[in-house]
C-alpha cells in the first residue's frame, strides 16, 4: 500500500456539522446569517501516516498546555484534544474553522467574515440554533439561498485543506507556537499560535528565545522562562516573526496615514507607500526590503507622535514597537517613548 504523502491523498470520512450561511428572509427583505446543519469531508489517517513534529508545553501566561504537532507532508497540524469525544463530535467543527462563530482556537483556518455574503452589509449577529439542513426544501420557501452554495464550497474546501481526523482524534493547521513577550517584560512565554497572533510585535519564533529575551530587558524586565520545548525537530522551517511584525506595523502605518496621505510631505508620502506596498517590498528584497518598510514605519511613528491629528500613534506606536523595530534593524538600546496617557 502506498503511504500517503499529504492530507489529499487520504480518503475523505463524510460528516455533518453546523455552520453559518448567509441568507435574505423573503418576505421582509432582511439580511440574516443563520445557522445550518452541512455535510463536509474530513481527511482521515486511519493507518498513521501523520508523524509527531513537536510537543511544547505553552504557557500562555494564564496556565500551561501541551501541544503536540503532526506533520503530514508538507501540513503542520496541532491536535485538538478532546474534540472527537463529544457526543456530536463534529457539530462544532465549523465552529472550529469560523472566529465569528466564536471560535479562537483556529483562526488561521477560515478568513473573519464580517460582511453579508448577499447583501454587503455588516454583520453583527447570527443564531446559533441550527434552522435546518442545506439542501432541505422548506429553506427555499422562506430565504433567498444564493449565497449557500460557494459557502459551503469555501467550507469543504477549508475542511479538506487544514483539518486531519486520526484515530486519536481531530487536529487543525497551525504553525508552531512563538516565544511572546509579556506587556512589562518580567517574562517570556512559549505561547500557543492563536494567542501569539494577537501579540505580533511581542511574538519571536521558536529559534529566537535570546531576541524576546533581549526585548524584555529593553522593556525593563528581568524576564523569567515560561513553558518549553519538549521536542521539536532540527529543520522546523524558516521563521517568519520578523517578516509578521513588519507587515503589521507597516499596516496599522497604512491604517493611519491613509487618510491624511495627501496633505503628507513627498518623503512621508513616500515613507507611507512603502507601508502601503510592504508585502511586495518584502518579497522582491527580503531582508533589505524589510529594514526599508520598518524605517519607514518607525519614521512616520516618530515623526507624528505628538501631532493631535495622529493620536492613535501614541497607542499603537509604543515602546513594544520601538524596541521591537530597533531589534529588527540590528541596533543597540535606546530610551523608550513615554507611555500614553487615557
Amino acid at each position: 500500500m502506498t503511504r500517503p504523502g499529504t492530507a489529499a491523498d487520504l480518503p475523505l470520512v463524510s460528516k455533518e456539522i453546523k455552520a453559518t450561511f448567509d441568507v435574505v428572509v423573503l418576505r421582509t427583505g432582511e439580511a440574516q446569517r443563520i445557522t445550518l446543519r452541512a455535510t463536509v469531508g474530513v481527511p482521515y489517517d486511519e493507518d498513521g501516516a501523520a508523524r509527531t513534529d513537536g510537543i511544547f508545553d505553552a504557557e500562555d501566561f494564564d496556565g500551561r498546555t501541551t501541544l503536540e504537532y503532526l506533520r503530514l507532508g508538507d501540513g503542520l497540524y496541532m491536535r485538538r484534544a478532546g474534540l472527537d469525544c463529544w457526543q456530536a463530535p463534529f457539530e462544532g467543527l465549523a465552529r472550529e474553522l469560523d472566529v465569528l462563530h466564536g471560535a479562537s482556537e483556529n483562526r488561521y483556518l477560515m478568513p473573519l467574515t464580517r460582511r453579508h455574503g448577499i447583501t454587503g452589509a455588516k454583520v453583527g449577529k447570527w443564531t446559533t440554533d441550527a434552522k435546518g439542513k442545506v439542501g432541505d426544501p422548506h429553506l427555499a420557501q422562506i430565504y433567498d439561498l444564493s449565497a449557500v452554495p460557494a459557502r459551503l464550497e469555501e467550507l469543504r474546501a477549508v475542511v479538506a485543506g487544514k483539518v486531519l481526523l486520526t484515530s486519536q482524534g481531530l487536529a487543525f493547521r497551525q504553525p508552531y507556537p512563538s516565544w511572546v513577550v509579556s506587556g512589562e517584560g518580567d517574562a517570556v512565554a512559549l505561547t500557543r499560535p492563536t494567542r501569539s497572533a494577537e501579540r505580533p510585535v511581542q511574538a519571536f519564533g521558536l529559534d529566537r528565545l535570546d531576541v524576546a529575551l533581549e526585548m524584555a530587558r529593553r522593556l525593563g524586565g528581568d524576564p523569567q522562562i515560561l513553558g518549553g520545548v519538549v521536542y521539536a525537530p532540527e529543520d522546523h522551517g524558516p521563521d517568519r516573526s520578523a517578516r509578521n511584525v513588519t507587515l503589521h506595523l507597516a499596516d496599522e502605518m497604512r491604517q493611519i496615514f491613509g487618510p491624511a496621505v495627501a496633505d503628507l510631505p513627498d518623503l512621508d508620502v513616500l515613507r507611507w507607500h512603502d507601508c502601503a506596498n510592504a508585502e511586495a517590498i518584502l518579497d522582491a528584497s527580503g531582508g533589505d526590503g524589510m529594514g526599508r518598510v520598518l524605517s519607514a514605519a518607525r519614521s512616520l511613528a516618530r515623526g507624528y507622535a505628538r501631532d493631535p491629528g495622529f493620536k492613535s500613534l501614541r497607542w499603537w506606536w509604543g515602546a513594544h514597537a520601538e524596541v521591537r523595530s530597533g531589534l529588527e534593524l540590528g541596533e543597540g538600546r535606546a530610551p523608550l517613548p513615554d507611555r500614553p496617557r487615557p
